[in-house]
């Protein structure tokens, strides 16, 4: 979980059960920012961003 300097929520992230929540507060974090993020987030967990030291050959 993150907040901004006035302790509004920015990310809060939950994995339970095989799927992911991903909860962003639009009061604090611009749309456009979040599409963004949320696009990389994507892209990096459907390539395994990082474990490709744990491949074995």
């Amino acid at each position: 979980m993150a907040f901004n300097s006035e302790n509004r929520i920015l990310l809060l992230i939950r994995v339970a059960n095989g799927t992911m929540s991903v909860l962003l507060g639009h009061d604090a974090v611009d749309g456009a920012e979040a599409a963004r993020f949320l696009n990389r987030l994507s892209e990096s967990l459907t390539g395994a961003f990082g474990l490709e030291s744990l491949q074995t050959t």
